[in-house]
């Protein structure tokens, strides 16, 4: 995961919005560009942690406000995903919180949860909708208890507190769970909790108990109406190295096993590189950088693993349990929960620090050969937001696999687990920043940085086998002259995928008939291919099959080998044949 200003920077993307005059336009620019130029300053001295980190990350929260009036919020339209196993299709809602709150950025946080036909989704805010789907997300009138940001946003104006680096968006709600009690159903909220009076902090889990019948529409709760069910301990104190608070590094998921609740409460950022003194993740007198088993009745307390640093997630699947934690730079990690264990940080890690260099004290380079080895490790980084296992209902292809959301690689990761190891990973780009993944029966749900619901629902991959079958029966094709193109298409097949929208290895030939030049989202498309302008005839897509760079000069398309002309023109009419299918 990338340092807090950097997360910040991150999210602060120029969005796109049309301006009404010339005026504007040259305004919204010389913004963004002095926006720019003060993040790139800010980033070297935030990277390198040099003395003036504190002046140029208050440079930045001014220069929010600049950019806040200058471009408007990122939203993802509809579209599809192809994966490896399964087609993606996707709706998306975007969450109104009201007036000036949508485009606050640097909030964010939260967690969804399954309640009867709708899913509760606790906001940044505190606020908790409700939607059964994307036309249905509604505010409910439950509303979080309080974690004492308007105590911690006070001492930004505190003489004694004007060293420290107060950033009051970083205190975060963490997740949103439902547990059984004795006397119930309940909601668990996991939250960072800042006490005004002991100027401390700590990660908090409070209860409120579910009626019998209680529906999103039917449940009403104030702040007070929650009860404190688990503090950690202890409370810590606020650090004067970097920030003060690192709400951002508290972890707070919570995974249910009937009355035990399982809370990933991770380091806050307290590894003595950011902070000063040892690192609390291998305290044992601190519940932080571990795993807390915690009664949802007594709010009883034990600790499970240590030696963890962010873990932003975690999960059952079977009877295994699964964390998702950031390594710092690369060596995100997968980790498989065995009571007992410890995981290394900052002993032991893939990652490096923010500077590229060993990390302080490590007992390797590079290596995770001491303490329990992760299951799966990223490299470079993904910035893991959430975790969680794709239950029956969603697609057969996917059941028992790991979702894994992400922030700074703004994708989807999906991880197959044989035998408690990750055999493999997909990654499924999506295209925005996401910070938590739900399961809604058949619906897999993102919640995403940009306040917006990404509704996925799974098909199976289109049967290319009998649509080659249907046309070589419509063209009346020889078994020759079937043999033929099915080697043509085979060697296209190498590279192009022929289902629609998988441009990940090259563009897709499924739908290209009629398409701009170079118009795909492949990454690899050559400028010349992007600039020769036109569409995609039959007789230019004939022309570039037989002799790509006399009908493209400069492209990076090697000679197919497919010569033929016979076999050319029925390739053409096949790629015709698949569009007319999609």
């Amino acid at each position: 995961m990338l340092d807090t200003t950097n997360e910040f920077r991150e999210r602060t993307q120029p969005g796109r919005r049309a301006r009404k005059t010339v005026l504007g336009v040259l305004a919204a620019s010389i913004a963004l560009g002095l926006i720019g130029a003060a993040f790139f300053a800010g980033f070297q001295v935030s990277h390198r942690e040099l003395p003036t980190n504190t002046f140029f990350t208050k440079v930045d929260r001014k220069l929010e406000e600049v950019y806040r009036r200058a471009a408007g919020p990122k939203v993802i339209a509809p579209k599809t995903y192809p994966t490896h196993l399964l087609r993606l299709a996707s709706a998306v809602a975007t969450v109104d919180f009201g007036a000036g709150l949508a485009n606050q950025k640097r909030q964010h946080g939260g967690g969804m949860v399954q309640l009867g036909e709708d899913t509760l989704l606790l906001t940044h805010t505190g606020q908790i909708f409700a939607f059964s789907g994307p036309g249905d997300v509604r505010p409910t009138a439950v509303t979080a208890p309080s974690n004492g940001r308007a105590a911690l946003a006070a001492l930004e104006d505190d003489p004694a507190y004007s060293d420290y680096l107060i950033d009051p968006p970083f205190l975060r709600y963490n997740d949103l769970k439902i547990a059984d009690t004795t006397d119930g159903r309940a909601l668990i909220a996991s939250y960072t909790h800042f006490d005004g009076e002991a100027a401390c902090y700590r990660n908090r889990l409070a209860k409120l108990p579910l009626p019998a019948g209680a529906t999103a529409d039917t449940l009403r709760a104030g702040p007070d109406d929650w009860t404190i069910l688990a503090d950690t301990d202890p409370c810590l104190p606020l650090k004067q190295k970097y920030l003060s608070l690192e709400g951002h590094m508290a972890g707070g998921r919570i995974a249910i096993d009937g009355s035990t609740i399982y809370l990933v409460s991770s380091d806050f950022h307290l590894d003595g590189m950011r902070s000063d003194g040892p690192p609390v993740a291998q305290d044992d007198a601190m519940e932080y950088g571990k795993v807390l088993a915690i009664d949802a009745n007594t709010g009883e307390t034990r600790v499970i693993t240590t030696g963890n640093r962010n873990m932003q997630g975690i999960t059952f699947a079977g009877d295994d349990l699964y964390i998702i934690e950031h390594g710092p730079l690369g060596g995100d990690e997968l980790n498989r929960v065995i009571e007992g264990t410890n995981y290394g940080w900052p002993r032991e890690s893939f990652g490096l620090t923010y500077q590229a260099t060993p990390i302080p004290g490590a007992l390797s380079y590079g290596r995770h050969d001491t303490y329990e080895a992760p299951v799966f490790a990223w490299v470079p980084a993904i910035a893991p937001s959430d975790l969680t296992t794709v239950a029956p209902g969603f697609h057969d292809a996917w059941e028992g696999d790991l979702l894994i959301a992400t922030l700074k690689d703004t994708a989807l990761h999906r991880v197959r687990v044989q035998d408690g190891r990750g055999v493999y990973a997909e990654r499924i780009e999506i295209g925005s920043r996401l910070r938590a993944v739900h399961q809604a029966g058949d619906t897999l749900v993102l919640w995403t940085d940009a306040f917006e619901l990404i509704f996925l629902t799974a098909s199976d991959l289109p049967n290319l086998e009998a649509s080659f079958d249907a046309f070589t029966e419509v063209a009346a094709l020889g078994s020759q002259e079937a043999a033929s193109l099915r080697t043509a298409v085979e060697t296209c097949a190498q590279c192009h995928s022929f289902v629609v929208d998988d441009h990940v290895r090259a563009p897709s030939l499924a739908k290209i008939h009629n398409d701009p030049l170079g118009a795909t989202t492949y990454a690899g498309t050559s400028a010349a291919l992007r600039s020769a302008g036109g569409t995609w005839t039959g007789e230019r897509l004939a022309a570039y099959i037989a002799d790509p760079q006399a009908t493209v000069p400069g492209t990076i398309m090697p000679d197919p080998g497919v010569d033929d002309p016979d076999t050319i023109a029925r390739l053409v009419d096949y790629l015709a044949h698949l569009d007319r299918q999609f």
